[in-house]
């Protein structure tokens, strides 16, 4: 609790504070394809900067 609280403080206090996924689930709801194609691109280079950071580290992958 001591760590929990501090972290989802802000999110629960204002609108437009929404996690990346919660915001695409919200606006796919509207459906504004405009709005949601921007998200969702830098959600997949986030998700590959992380992937190639981690490759790089020696994670290794099982498939």
């Amino acid at each position: 609790m001591d760590i929990t609280i501090p972290l989802i403080r802000f999110g629960m206090l204002g609108p437009g504070t929404e996690v990346i996924g919660s915001l695409l689930v919200s606006l796919w709801g509207t459906g504004d394809i405009d709005l949601i194609s921007a998200p969702s691109v830098i959600n997949v280079a986030m998700v590959g900067a992380g992937l190639l950071t981690a490759l790089r580290l020696g994670v290794r992958l099982h498939g």
